[in-house]
């Protein structure tokens, strides 16, 4: 069995770039209450770029509270946000996975995923026997609940070649006993991962102390919870031109791979030489940026990512649903590249 405090501080580490607003949660949740919602708990949602915004309506608001969404889409929504095309987004491309496992005591099911040919998010409910059990867990100021699994369970995907994940608790509805889980993924596979399987194991279910964020006392729940959740969704990715060279730190960059998508963007470069860094694998940090049409930028430099000296691989997934019109251009290094629209 993997060492539980070790793998937790690694992979803890790994999801320090993650951030939470509190007045995007306290926005939704007002207008909500005015919407005559059912009492679900809004999340705030995960700010991967800083300066990327969400616009609300009533109208979105409405569809929401009264369940015309379904809800597979509801839990992408809190993940989300609730901005009118990412609701469109969600309806119309959201499937129910209805992959679930029991141990003691404690049932997990993925409830809801949604992806692209690179990148999805799975949403999965944690439902006790016991209705208490998750009574005295401390939640954050920013709305997440404080567990975590004592494996970095990061699901395998068929046929992917390396991939990342950012993931968090949080309560979608305080009145019931369960609270949700979300993994944010990318794997790079041929062929793509649409229609294709997510391996996940999920070892041994901790409470947190919320000073230290270190696991407490015994397990809340003892087992292992293992789960193929099928990624049955069309991927709307958006392959862009390659082939440009870049200078890097000295080295010389050629693009091999650039797509974009409603989820996220993807990367992929060859480098002769070594760029001249002080960052540890300097050949990861290559600037990368995507711009949107309200004028806004999301930054993927330092996006997760795997490879050698001469080839890397990395991608990041955008903190909402996009509408891929509203995607103007990636611009790797010096080079900006155009995204066609029809």
């Amino acid at each position: 069995m993997i060492s539980m405090r070790g793998t937790f501080d690694e992979y803890r580490r790994e999801l320090d770039g993650m951030a939470f607003s509190p007045g995007e949660k306290n926005e939704l949740v007002g207008r909500l209450s005015h919407a005559a919602a059912p009492r679900r708990a809004r999340l705030p949602r995960a700010a991967v770029a800083a300066g990327v915004a969400i616009a609300l309506g009533a109208g979105v608001v409405t569809a929401y509270a009264t369940g015309a969404l379904g809800a597979a889409a509801d839990f992408l929504l809190d993940v989300f946000g609730e901005d009118a095309a990412q609701t469109q987004t969600i309806a119309d491309a959201v499937q129910p996975a209805g992959a679930s496992a029991a141990a003691g005591g404690l049932t997990v099911s993925a409830d809801a995923v949604l992806g692209d040919d690179t990148h999805y998010v799975v949403v999965y409910s944690l439902t006790p026997d016991d209705p208490t059990l998750f009574e005295g867990v401390a939640r954050s100021d920013e709305g997440t609940v404080l567990l975590d699994f004592s494996n970095i369970a990061i699901p395998e995907n068929e046929g992917a070649s390396g991939g990342g994940m950012g993931a968090y608790f949080y309560d979608a509805d305080p009145e019931d006993a369960s609270v949700q889980y979300v993994q944010q993924c990318w794997a790079q596979s041929e062929g793509g991962l649409a229609g294709t399987s997510a391996y996940v194991k999920f070892v041994d279910l901790y409470a947190l102390d919320p000073e230290t964020l270190k696991p407490v006392g015994e397990p809340l729940a003892t087992g292992t919870w293992e789960l193929e959740v099928p990624l049955d969704y069309e991927s709307e990715a958006i392959a862009l031109p390659v082939g440009q060279t870049v200078d890097f730190e000295g080295a010389s960059v050629t693009v091999t791979e650039l797509s974009v998508s409603p989820l996220g963007v993807l990367v992929s470069y060859d480098l002769a030489g070594t760029p001249d860094a002080s960052q540890e694998f300097p050949q990861l940090n290559l600037p990368v940026f995507v711009s949107f049409a309200d004028g806004t930028s999301f930054d993927a430099t330092w996006a997760g990512g795997f490879g050698d000296d001469a080839h890397v691989t990395k991608g990041a997934s955008f903190d909402r649903i996009v509408d891929t019109d509203d995607i103007v251009s990636v611009t790797v290094g010096d080079v900006t590249v155009e995204v066609p629209h029809a």
